[in-house]
This record gives structure tokens, sequence and C-alpha cells, in this order.
């Protein structure tokens, strides 16, 4: 059993300890961080790990669950979510935790060791930590949790996130871990779900409410695009970014994605650039594991 779990991290500056969480996952072979993908405008970064999902001869223990325990508790000691800022939304130190299955591996299989990692959290972290998709019991998903949570409220200059919740006690209670959030840490959503691909397209624009128009017309919420997600989000000076969730991208990938915010991108009179992935694909994803075991 393959599995693949993406960690994201609200930092991207302190190299120290983003150094000292990538320290911590190593001690878990077979668990190896396959990629990573810093955006420092965004004061993000995304690590996607694959390992087997136990150890051989034992269905209890997991060295990915394992590995992604020790990045966990590695974030939450060397990062402060107060003296954070960035302009990409977070709700937490660990904003977000997604595991996927990779070859003939089950989504409940891959379910089981997401919900085992958020009672983990939960109770020894004592971090608020929500589950979605194939790990909820309702199948609730990431962008509703987001939703009641406030992930979408930028609280600086209309267009940046800065420090942590400003609350004591989350809205919603949590699937495990207490009710009260620390500032410092925030809380964690993880889930378990089929391969999800980010793709951003830049904007060459200064005029945010263009093209945050172009992003809603872009995602299947707004009427464009089924299975895709967007925000528009700041990147840099003259850089607005229309960040893409591609929920099923064998279906609906990054040319279709390109070729309509492009178009809308024409009807608001603005330069669309070329479009990026974050990541591999799930099958190059699983391709670069085996590479990194032979040697």
């Amino acid at each position: 059993m393959l599995g693949c779990c993406k960690v994201y991290i609200s930092e991207a500056r302190n190299k120290t300890a983003l150094e000292a969480i990538e320290r911590s996952a190593k001690t878990f072979p077979p668990a190896a961080i396959v990629n990573k993908f810093e955006d420092a405008a965004y004061g993000r970064v995304g690590y996607t790990l694959v390992s087997a999902l136990a150890h051989e001869g034992s269905s209890s223990s997991s060295p990915l669950k394992s590995a992604v325990f020790a990045m966990v508790k590695t974030a939450l000691d060397a990062i402060n979510l107060e003296s954070h800022c960035g302009s990409h939304p977070r709700l937490g130190v660990v904003d977000h935790i997604c595991f996927h299955p990779l070859y003939e591996t089950s989504i409940d299989q891959v379910s089981s060791v997401a919900t085992s990692l958020a009672r983990d959290i939960g109770s020894i972290l004592r971090v608020p930590t929500y589950l979605y998709g194939a790990a909820h019991e309702e199948q609730c998903t990431l962008d509703s949790i987001r939703r009641k949570l406030g992930y979408f409220k930028a609280n600086r200059e209309g267009h940046e996130w800065a420090g942590g919740l400003e609350l004591e006690v989350v809205p919603v209670k949590p699937d495990a871990g207490p009710q009260e959030v620390s500032k410092a840490k925030g809380v964690v959503a993880i889930g378990a779900c089929g391969w999800v691909s980010n793709y951003n397209v830049p904007v060459m624009s200064t005029d945010l409410k263009a093209v945050k128009r172009i992003a809603r017309k872009a995602s299947e919420r707004g009427g464009g695009l089924a299975s895709v997600q967007t925000m528009a989000l700041v990147h840099g000076e003259g850089v607005i970014e229309v960040a893409c969730n591609l929920l099923n991208p064998s279906q609906v990938g990054g040319d279709e994605v390109q070729g309509l915010i492009e178009r809308l991108g024409g009807e608001e009179g603005l330069i669309v650039g070329k479009g990026y992935y974050t990541d591999y694909t799930a099958d190059q994803i699983a391709q670069r594991y085996k590479e990194l075991l032979i040697c």
C-alpha cells in the first residue's frame, strides 16, 4: 500500500524552521519528501511525501503518518503564526494536510491514516483539527470548513493575511482536539481524496476586483469549469494570480483553465501570463519516489 500526503506550512522565509521540519521527516524511512514548493509572496511551503502506509508485517504502524506527525510537531514548535504574513490565506501554522492513494491503494486506507493523524494532533499537540473528504463521516468539503472559519477574509490592506486567528474558541467544533485555539498555532484541516492538482495563472494587473471577477467566472462555483476552485491572490508587484485547485485533473486540467482565464482576461483588457503547476502528477510522484529509493 503506497500513499501520498501533501503538507502545507504557513512559512517560506524562516529557512531554519523549514530545515528542521524537513529533517524531522527523514527520521521515518521509507517515508520521503518527493517535492517541495516554496512561495515567499504567499508565505507558504507545500511538501509532498510518499511512503508505504504500514511497516512490513504491521498494520498499526505507519511511517507516512509518523513522518507527517513529526513535521507538524516541529512546525508548531518552530513557527509562531502571530508573526506570519503573506498573501495566501491560512488558518494555522500547519494549514492543510491531504492524503491521496497511489496505485492500488484505496481511499479508505489513506482515510484511516488521516483520521489517526488527526486524533494524535488533537490529543497530543492540542490543536483543533478538522477532517474533510473521505476522512469525514459526512464527506465534508475543505472549502466549507474554511468558509465557516473565515479563511477567505483577508485582514490586512484588503489582500493580505497577518497574524493568527483573532479567536479564543473556534466557532465550529473540531473533529479532534480542543475548541480553544492558540493564536500562535491556529488550527489544521486534514483530509483524504483523489489526486488534486494546483495550477496558478499570473495576471499582469493591480486591479484585484477585476481578477477576482475572472477567478470567480473560471470556477465551478461561479459557473465556469467543473471541479475547479479558484482564488485571486496578490503575487508580487504588479501581478495577481488566479490560484486554482483542480479537483479532477484528469478531466479538467491546466490547459482548459489557462484557455478560459486568457479569454476572461482579454474581456477585462488584462494580460494573462503562462500558468504553472506546483507539484508533479500522481504518476510522476510515484515514479519520483521509486527513484529516491533506488538512490
